[in-house]
């Protein structure tokens, strides 16, 4: 019998099979996503969601995400930003390290700058808003990106793969989108390569479409079984769901094209600078022109049937990522588009493509066919840096969004605390006032800070004004505050017809003079009419 290998000689020989470019994917993601969220990682800034689940487990049936609460069980009960997040960029590693191998990526660079953008792209710190589970959400982001590995990578892969994207669907729909635009990459390069026949490189993407389908159908079912007696909710469209109507069709498949235009030269979400947007147009244009300079280098115009599948697939990019606007017909927010992100990672493997396959050498060796290829390859080569240094850029500029979007968050925390600590103070201080009354919040609270700066910051999560809901105002008092009395929560018009209404109606707003006090043993504040 062989005695097994201690766990050093295990450890050693498992790190010397890890390919380079995997290692320094891994370790630049976590890097960068410790440097870029590192304010959000060691502070706890809440907003409402975060607030009202700062203690509990996580159950989202009701959205059809009955997959949630497991991977969000890894970290536990609280919503702890160092744990959650440094897990929730430990999975976004991983998933940096799955989508390099399933496009083949090898140059060190452009797998770094892959990682670097999927950890800082402004979808993670939305995410991250929702700390209590920020980590379960990447977690089944990673899973999409294993089922598009597996069935990239391996013959039967393409069943391998249900499962993951099942689980994937089951925390969070919109990741689909990641495992359908990597699926559209994978193919678009095999045509490049030029080294596949056409009806394989259909077959496969028929076999990619068949595990995109199960997979979706699977999902839909144990929605069905696992789905509260209340149903689904009707939040962003989440029980309409593979409800779509046929004469809806028509506007959500040219939605995508729409999104994904305005998303890179309007940014109606503020993620970038307005120059960027500039960037983004002279990237889009190389790009185009590095794609079609490499059809030209592999003859791929002398295959028409061949060509014509490419023009399809690149016509379906969009769609892929953002396929959301098929699946939910609702509003569309920002967590939900993370997809978006393989756009730029579909240059950075082009750029790859090129570094692998080193500088064009013609058929003839002619002195002008030579003089003629070393300056395409040096175009070539400008055309790569403008790329690289444009993405990298992009990355410095989220980062600096991520953290104006963090600040805003501090700030609001901060005034959140100053204002909830003086109605406290008021209440405590209101003739009679007993350690146990019954407080009673009539109306809403008037709580609308106002600096023009960092209400022009716009992201998903990050309010400015948390506390403007009165149950969420009630867990702030007793989560930071230790405010534990009892409390009650009424409109103006609940009372109107009572003795304690016509008091009320006669007392000013908090936080002026005499908008507290003690009426029958209970203690009112007048947060509104």
């Amino acid at each position: 019998m062989t005695a097994p290998a201690s766990p050093p000689i295990v450890i050693s020989n498992l790190w010397r099979k890890i390919p380079r470019h995997i290692k320094i994917t891994f370790f630049t993601a976590i890097a960068v996503g410790i440097v870029v969220h590192a304010f959000m990682l060691t502070n706890k800034l809440p907003n409402h969601d975060d607030l009202a689940h700062l203690f509990s487990a996580i159950d989202f049936r009701e959205h059809g995400r009955w997959f949630l609460t497991y991977p969000g069980g890894i970290s536990g009960l609280f919503s702890m930003p160092w744990v959650n997040g440094v897990l929730a960029i430990l999975y976004i590693a991983v998933a940096a390290c799955l989508v390099v191998s399933c496009l083949n990526m090898r140059q060190s660079i452009y797998c770094a700058l892959t990682a670097a953008m999927m950890v800082s792209f402004p979808v993670v710190a939305g995410t991250l808003n929702y700390m209590q589970w920020a980590d379960a959400f990447f977690f089944c982001m990673m899973l999409a990106c294993l089922a598009a590995f597996l069935a990239s990578r391996y013959k039967y892969g393409y069943i391998a793969g249900i499962a993951p994207l099942v689980l994937s669907l089951g925390g969070y729909q919109a990741y689909f989108g990641v495992a359908v635009t990597l699926l559209l990459i994978v193919l678009i390069f095999e045509i490049l390569q030029n080294q596949t026949p056409w009806k394989k490189t259909l077959f496969k993407g028929l076999r990619f479409l068949g595990m995109l389908g199960v997979s979706m159908a699977l999902y839909l079912i144990i929605v069905r079984l696992t789905t509260p007696e209340t149903g689904l909710t009707s939040y962003m469209g989440v029980d309409k769901i593979g409800q779509i109507p046929l004469s809806e069709l028509p506007r959500l498949i040219v939605a995508p094209y729409i999104l994904i235009s305005l998303f890179f030269r309007f940014d109606p979400l503020g993620f970038h600078y307005p120059f960027i947007e500039v960037i983004f147009f002279a990237c889009a244009c190389i790009s185009a022109a590095l794609v079609a300079l490499w059809c030209a280098r592999t003859k791929l115009y002398k295959e028409p049937i061949k060509l014509a599948l490419l023009v399809v697939l690149l016509a379906l990019f969009p769609v892929g990522c953002f396929i959301v606007a098929l699946m939910n017909p609702s509003d569309i927010h920002a967590l939900m588009i993370y997809s978006v992100v393989m756009v730029p990672i579909f240059a950075l493997n082009i750029l790859d493509a090129y570094a692998n396959q080193g500088s064009y050498k013609p058929e003839k060796t002619t002195h002008k066919m030579i003089v003629r290829a070393k300056r395409l390859s040096a175009i070539t080569n400008l055309a790569c840096w403008a790329v690289t240094a444009a993405i990298a850029l992009c990355v410095f500029t989220y980062f600096v969004f991520s953290n104006e979007v963090y600040l805003k968050q501090f700030i609001t925390y901060e005034t959140a605390f100053a204002y909830s600590t003086e109605l406290v103070t008021r209440i405590r201080e209101t003739e009679d006032y007993a350690a146990d009354s019954m407080i009673v919040f009539v109306g809403h609270p008037r709580y609308n800070p106002k600096n023009q700066h960092l209400e022009d910051i716009q992201l998903t999560g990050a309010q400015y004004d948390f506390l403007s809901d009165a149950t969420v105002l009630s867990g702030f008092l007793e989560y930071y505050l230790n405010f534990t009395q009892p409390r009650n929560f009424s409109q103006t018009s609940d009372l109107a017809n009572t003795a304690e209404g016509a008091i009320l109606a006669n007392m000013p707003s908090y936080p002026g003079a005499g908008s507290i006090a003690v009426i029958q043993d209970k203690i009112y504040v007048k947060l509104s009419d």
